[in-house]
């Protein structure tokens, strides 16, 4: 837009100029034939329409990069099934996926389209209470999934929607950083249950760790105290 005014204000400027001289250069009192005064319109329209063409097409690439930009992202519309008496996410039969951690963060960050089913991140407990220990697996896949948000958010990585390629090529990176504590063969091909359990224990171990030493210290202040 602001190329487009700036050559609309030398088009504008120079097309007067050129009138005026030309009026200058007449003997017959500055009078100028309508003929010639329609070609130096002409000239400077012809001049606009190059100089337009050229920003257009400069700008094509930045148009080209911008399309593709949209249509990498997945256009999708969830559906909302009547499940066990009540509208959920979920539609009848489905249950949580016995999959490794790989498998969860593709459904958790990408819909099914096959089955209409958001990705796992947009689900409520009331979308999962119908099953067995629903909505304590909710929250515990919740925890676990935050800690794989943080770490793409930390790196920079995170995308609100994505690709399943986009999708595991920020899981490839933050899967190793996030289990780096868990010492386990094949550690890839563990559920994303065991994960949970595995890092869940030693947070829990960390924590009665912490709190051990916390009152170790205090138990020795107080006996420096009673010294004193």
């Amino acid at each position: 837009m602001e190329e487009l005014k700036g050559i609309y204000q030398r088009v504008s400027d120079g097309l007067l100029n050129r009138i005026v001289s030309e009026l200058d250069q007449r003997t017959m009192g500055g009078v100028m034939s309508e003929s010639r005064f329609r070609d130096l319109i002409r000239a400077e329209l012809q001049a606009v329409r190059e100089e337009v063409n050229l920003i257009r097409g400069a700008q094509e690439p930045l148009r080209e990069e911008e399309d593709s930009a949209a249509n990498d992202e997945p256009q999708f519309r969830s559906q909302i099934y009547f499940t066990a008496g009540k509208w959920r996410r979920v539609p009848v039969g489905w249950q949580f996926p016995l999959a490794p951690c790989a498998a969860i963060w593709l459904s958790w960050m990408c819909p099914d389209v096959t089955s209409r089913i958001s990705p796992m991140r947009f689900f409520d407990p009331i979308d999962v209470t119908h099953l067995d220990r629903g909505r304590k697996t909710i929250s515990e896949l919740k925890w676990l999934m935050a800690k794989f948000e943080d770490e793409a958010k930390a790196r920079e990585l995170w995308r609100e929607n994505c690709t399943p390629v986009q999708a595991n090529t920020i899981y490839s990176v933050i899967f190793d950083v996030v289990t780096h504590e868990i010492t386990c063969p094949r550690l890839g091909l563990l559920s994303w249950q065991t994960v949970y359990n595995k890092l869940s224990g030693n947070e829990r171990k960390k924590r009665k760790e912490a709190a051990e030493e916390e009152a170790t210290q205090a138990g020795n202040d107080d006996n420096e105290d009673i010294a004193l």
